[in-house]
């Protein structure tokens, strides 16, 4: 969600006209939602492998961003081909009110991701662009008179990974090309420790910086900056050959001055509060 959309949760008007919008935006977004899943279904059971997951988390926090720190829930499906074309559909489910009340025991989000990813020599280089939809979300216009809904928007991206060596350094860069019109790049290191044939640790660090553009639509500041900073350690462990579970606990902190206090003020629509810890646990199917 953009800071330059002014959401319900933080103005009030005509409850008639916001009940009005909410039900429009249900239908809208319950149809594109189930074309994407109903597309995406046969493409799973027609590729090499598919996954689907449930994570339940205390937190949603992306790009150091906190959009809710109360329990949310997090499902998506995954299909992946033999030739490296993979599709995802991903929802947040806010489990309270805290985010908005229109979002209580809803989806708040949807995104469509299409990707594409191939190893030459030792390199793996990926392409995609992710399709944002905001749901159940409600925003006023500019005379704050009328309830509107909260645009949704679309970006593509650029990766690239060195698996093969020491800390497998991932680069990833983003370019929102409708609402944002700006770059946001993420640098990353991991490991994995197999503890056990069934069991395993993964720890990863992550900073993410983003241009102007992107700054000024999330945060309200005009300036290039390093954005955010993340450590995390996660565990997992193989069930069986199909189910996996693991459970994870995160470190994340906005790293640039002028960001974090707008992201901390009362009016920004994040949750933040200098830096959180967020945890959580997920069940996944691959099949």
């Amino acid at each position: 969600m953009l800071t330059n959309q002014t959401t319900s949760r933080s103005s009030s008007d005509d409850p008639h006209m916001k009940e009005k919008t909410m039900k429009r935006l249900h239908s809208r977004w319950m149809g594109v939602v189930l074309g994407g899943v109903l597309a995406l279904l046969p493409l799973a059971a027609g590729a090499a492998s598919a996954t689907l997951q449930a994570d339940v988390l205390s937190a949603y926090v992306w790009r150091g961003q906190v959009y809710n720190d109360e329990l949310v829930v997090q499902p998506s499906l995954t299909a992946e081909t033999d030739f490296g074309l993979s599709f995802n559909v991903w929802g947040n489910f806010n489990t309270t009110d805290r985010f908005s009340p229109e979002t209580e025991q809803e989806f708040s989000e949807v995104d469509l991701n299409v990707a594409y990813s191939r190893k030459v020599s030792f390199v793996t280089l990926g392409i995609g662009c992710g399709e944002y939809l905001f749901m159940h979300q409600v925003g006023f216009d500019e005379a704050q008179s009328n309830a509107v809904p909260v645009a949704g928007t679309r970006d593509v991206y650029i990766s690239a990974a060195l698996e093969d060596v020491i800390l497998a350094p991932t680069l990833a860069v983003y370019y929102d090309f409708d609402e944002v019109d700006g770059f946001y790049a993420s640098l990353g290191i991991s490991h994995h420790f197999g503890l056990t044939t069934e069991l395993g640790l993964d720890l990863s660090a992550s900073i993410g910086a983003a241009d102007a553009e992107y700054n000024n639509a999330y945060f309200g500041i005009n300036e290039d900056a390093l954005n955010d900073g993340n450590v995390k350690a996660a565990i997992s462990y193989a069930l069986t050959e199909s189910f996996n579970l693991s459970a994870y606990v995160q470190y994340t902190k906005l790293l640039d001055s002028d960001i974090e206090d707008a992201a901390d003020a009362e009016d920004s629509g994040y949750f933040n509060d200098g830096d959180i810890v967020s945890g959580g646990a997920s069940i996944a199917y691959s099949f």
